[in-house]
């Protein structure tokens, strides 16, 4: 992991999406530690949270300053709150 991390802060792209691959679908959320420590450690990316995102995860995430989501299932579904769509 140190290796992504040291890439992402060589390069500095705009933009990093972070994928929890395994929630893809779930509506499970997608707060985890991994993820937030990326987060923590490459300060020079602004970052895209996908994967498995619920309303109560992305609600987290924004109060955490982040704004980017990719997000699938809960729009499809129906399920995403007003407040978050665009």
């Amino acid at each position: 992991m140190e290796d992504i991390i040291l890439l992402i802060n060589e390069v500095k792209p705009d933009y990093t999406i972070l994928l929890n691959i395994s929630q893809v679908g779930t509506k499970e959320g997608n707060e985890n530690i991994l993820i937030k420590d990326i987060i923590s450690k490459t300060p020079y990316t602004q970052h895209i949270i996908a994967g498995g995102l619920t309303n109560e995860s992305i609600g987290q995430y924004k109060s955490e300053g982040m704004n980017n989501f990719l997000i699938g299932t809960i729009l499809h579904n129906g399920l995403m709150l007003e407040e978050y769509k665009w």
